[in-house]
C-alpha cells in the first residue's frame, strides 16, 4: 500500500477503528478500544474511542479533557486548534474540535472526532518528540492517515489488524481478551453461543524442532478429538481437530458440572513462508457451523 504522500503504508484496525498509517508504526500498547502506535520507540499516535449513548459536544469534552490534562500531567499545557479547513472535507458526517498541546519531552495536536451515524467519539493525537524534528506532525502524513480513517463500515464487519496479522469479523464478535506476549498472540471472542479464539506463534521453526504440528496441535488444545486430519489445506501443512458429544452418562455429567462445553474444534497450520503458526479454536453448547469457522481460517492471515 502506497500513500498519496509516496510512502509504504499499511492498514491497522481494532475494535471497530481502522485506518492506514506509515508501515514503520507498530503497536506500542493496544487495549479493548485504545491503540498507541509507536515508531522507534517513541509515540506518534495514539486514539481512545467509544460508543456514545446520549448527547455528545465535541466541545464540551475537549473542556474535560483540558481539565484532566491539568490535574493529572504535570508539565502539559493544552489549548483549543483550529483544524485545518481541508480536514473537515473528510469528515462530513462528523462533529470536529482540534487541541494542540505541549509536555516537557512530548507536543501534539489532536482532533475529538464525533461520528454522527454510528456514534462513536473519537480521540486522536499525533505526537512528536520535542526539539527533535520528524514527519509525524508533517501535514500531508496527517491527511493521508485522516482520509483513511473509519469508525464504522457499510458491511458491518470489523478489521482486526495489529503486528503481522489480519482478519475481517462480523461486528457481533465482541472482544472478550487479547493477549500479546513475545512469540505469542491470542485473541479471544464471543458470538451468540460460541466462543472463538484465534492464535499466532513465532518462530515456527524453533517451536518445530522437536516437535510435529500434529503433536503441538493436539497438546495445545488437549481436549480428546473425536476426528483428526492432517493435510495440506490452501497450501498450508494443516491440522484440524474436532471434539463431539459423548454418549456416556458420566461423561455429560461431568461436562455439565465443570460447564465445558460439548463442541469443541481447531484448526492448526503452519505458514512456512513467515515462519509462523496460526490457529482457530472454537467451543460451543451447540453444533458449530464449521463451513464457518473454514471461511475464518482462511481470512486470519500473516501480512
Amino acid at each position: 500500500m502506497i500513500s498519496k504522500s509516496g510512502q509504504p503504508w499499511k492498514e491497522v484496525g481494532w475494535n471497530g477503528i481502522r485506518l492506514s498509517v506509515p508501515r514503520s508504526w507498530e503497536a506500542g500498547r493496544v487495549g479493548e478500544r485504545y491503540m498507541l502506535l509507536e515508531h522507534e520507540g517513541f509515540p506518534v499516535l495514539e486514539l481512545k474511542w467509544n460508543i456514545i449513548k446520549r448527547k455528545f459536544s465535541t466541545e464540551k469534552h475537549f473542556k474535560r479533557l483540558r481539565a484532566d490534562y491539568q490535574k493529572q500531567q504535570a508539565g502539559y499545557e493544552i489549548s483549543p486548534w483550529k483544524v485545518p479547513e481541508e480536514w473537515y472535507d473528510l469528515f462530513q458526517s462528523h462533529d470536529l474540535t482540534g487541541f494542540q498541546w505541549e509536555g516537557n519531552l512530548f507536543a501534539g495536536k489532536g482532533l475529538i472526532i464525533f461520528c454522527k451515524d454510528c456514534q462513536c467519539a473519537t480521540l486522536l493525537q499525533f505526537y512528536e518528540r520535542r526539539y527533535i524534528p520528524n514527519e509525524t506532525l508533517n501535514s500531508s502524513y496527517q491527511r493521508d492517515i485522516l482520509s483513511s480513517f473509519q469508525d464504522h463500515t457499510a458491511n458491518g464487519s470489523f478489521l482486526w489488524s495489529v503486528f503481522d496479522v489480519r482478519i475481517t469479523l462480523p461486528k457481533h464478535f465482541r472482544l472478550l481478551r487479547h493477549v500479546f506476549s513475545p512469540g505469542a498472540f491470542e485473541f479471544m471472542f464471543e458470538t451468540g453461543a460460541y466462543r472463538i479464539s484465534l492464535h499466532r506463534w513465532s518462530p515456527a521453526s524453533v517451536i518445530l524442532i522437536e516437535t510435529s504440528l500434529q503433536d503441538f496441535a493436539e497438546k495445545l488444545f488437549s481436549f480428546k478429538s473425536n476426528r483428526l486430519m492432517s493435510e495440506i489445506v490452501e497450501g498450508f501443512q494443516t491440522v484440524e481437530l474436532e471434539s463431539l458429544p459423548s454418549h456416556s452418562l458420566w461423561v455429560k455429567w461431568r461436562q455439565k458440572f465443570h460447564k465445558e462445553p460439548e463442541f469443541k474444534w481447531a484448526r492448526v497450520w503452519h505458514v512456512s513462508d513467515a515462519n509462523r503458526i496460526l490457529a482457530v479454536k472454537a467451543e460451543s453448547d451447540k453444533p458449530l457451523d464449521v463451513d464457518s469457522l473454514h471461511s475464518i481460517c482462511s481470512d486470519y492471515v500473516i501480512v
